[in-house]
């Protein structure tokens, strides 16, 4: 460990409190990862800004000097996408 250097797993829980903290962005669907001082971001945001909102907020965390951001923007699908069925009439077509 440097000199300098956090423990792994406080950094972790510090991220994750930074993103929760932050209505910025939704963390329901996000991962934290940390090895040594760099921090790794993983799983769905629906927005680009999310996207680069927990990447820039991960970045002043302290004892993190790396971020990689490996999250994924997943479009948030929209309710008419699928069909509707009721118990009386067939799913609409």
């Amino acid at each position: 460990m440097a000199k300098n250097s956090r423990p792994a797993g406080d950094i972790r829980l510090d991220v994750l409190q930074t993103l929760g903290e932050s209505d910025k962005v939704d963390i329901s669907a996000l991962d934290v990862q940390v090895e040594g001082s760099t921090v790794r971001l993983l799983g769905e945001v629906s927005t680009p800004e999310q996207k680069d909102m927990a990447e820039e907020l991960t970045k002043y965390v302290p004892g993190v000097e790396n971020v990689e951001n490996h999250i994924i923007v997943m479009a948030p699908t929209p309710l008419n996408q699928f069909p509707s069925v009721t118990a009386d009439r067939p799913p609409v077509q």
